[in-house]
Parts: structure tokens; C-alpha cells; sequence
């Protein structure tokens, strides 16, 4: 009964020992250590409140970008409506009659101006009110002129090739009309070998 009851005891305190060691043991290895915890857990709400922050901005500059557009159309809109009031319902366009035989009227209109607006649009508005304008003419072909003195020297048929494209003056014609029969074509040309077909109203397509 002895031998039994020590070794009872013997195993309880062997048990203390261990008990003792293995805490001590843990509490060593862990003493002076810092616990870091993964990213995405040890500062997870600030890096969203960052990424928040960085697409609260993007979507800042781009309503910014946004705006910014929409004032310059409107800008262009306003231009574009004051250039066609100007055209449409403006005085009429200073032009003057060069030469006018049965074969072609030469005119030159010195308010064709190409850099106010280059939208071709409103230039073949320019045009069509300048042919509104002048009276009966002889020409079955009328050529529109916007510098004088190529207007001039072109009527005296005495033109001279300088330039790769020919007869330079060329580019300050900017518009023909030719009468076919029933048939009116109109061009409004943007060069010496640059032209658009102008198909409003009465004007064809010639083929």
C-alpha cells in the first residue's frame, strides 16, 4: 500500500515537473517577440480607406476632364451659331464681277475668309448666300475668287505653271458652278486639286 501511495505521489510530482518545465519553456521562447499579424489583416481598414481615397480622386479629376469639354462645346456651339447667323441672315457679302462672257463669270468676294471657320460647312454657306446674291450673269460657268489679283490674272487666260500642283493662284478659288442643260453642279474647293460637291437644293452630282 506504501510502494502504491509513493508512487502516486511520484507520478503527481513527475507531472508538476513537466507542467513547470513546459511553461517556462513557452515563456521563454515567446518573451521579447512581437506578434505581426499577415497585411491584410494587420492594417486592412486603412488600405481601404487609402484605395477609397485614390478612386474618390480618379473619379474627381475625370468629372473635372469632363466638364472641361463640355464648356469648350459649348463654346464651339456658340461660335458655330453666330457664324451661321452671320452667314444666313448678315448683310450681304461685298463681291465684285471680274469678267463675265458667255463662257464663265470670273467674281471675286474679298469676305471669303479660310481660316474663319475651316469647318468646310459654313464655307459652302458662304458660297451658297454669295450665289444668292448676284444677279443674272452671262457665264454658263462661274468661278469664286477670294484674292484679287489672281482673279485678274486668271481672266487674262496668261497663267504660268510655279508650283508642283501648277498654277499656285488656283488655291484662292473656292468655288465653281457650271450650268449643264437643266443641270446646275456646284464645287467648293478646298485646293488646286481639292473639291467638294456642294448637293443642296438644285445642285447635282455630276457623274
Amino acid at each position: 500500500m506504501k510502494k502504491f501511495i509513493l508512487g502516486v505521489v511520484t507520478g503527481l510530482f513527475l507531472m508538476g515537473c513537466f507542467a513547470w518545465i513546459s511553461n517556462f519553456m513557452g515563456t521563454s521562447l515567446f518573451k521579447d517577440k512581437e506578434i505581426v499579424l499577415p497585411n491584410n489583416q494587420n492594417n486592412q481598414p486603412e488600405n481601404k480607406l487609402k484605395d477609397l481615397t485614390q478612386i474618390i480622386e480618379k473619379q474627381k479629376d475625370e468629372l473635372k476632364k469632363q466638364k472641361e469639354s463640355l464648356d469648350q462645346t459649348k463654346k464651339n456651339l456658340n461660335s458655330y451659331a453666330k457664324v451661321v447667323s452671320t452667314v444666313v441672315q448678315g448683310e450681304d457679302f461685298p463681291f465684285e464681277i471680274i469678267s463675265d462672257t458667255s463662257e464663265e463669270t470670273i467674281v471675286f468676294s474679298p469676305n471669303y475668309i479660310r481660316e474663319v471657320p475651316e469647318n468646310t460647312d459654313l464655307q459652302k454657306l458662304y458660297l451658297l448666300r454669295l450665289i444668292n446674291q448676284l444677279a443674272a450673269v452671262k457665264g454658263s460657268k462661274i468661278t469664286f475668287w477670294s484674292n484679287k489679283d489672281d482673279a485678274l490674272l486668271y481672266s487674262t487666260g496668261e497663267i504660268k505653271t510655279n508650283g508642283t500642283e501648277g498654277w499656285v493662284g488656283q488655291n484662292s478659288k473656292f468655288g465653281t458652278m457650271f450650268k449643264d442643260g437643266d443641270s446646275i453642279y456646284l464645287w467648293h474647293h478646298l485646293g488646286v486639286h481639292e473639291k467638294d460637291s456642294v448637293t443642296l437644293g438644285i445642285y447635282q452630282i455630276k457623274e
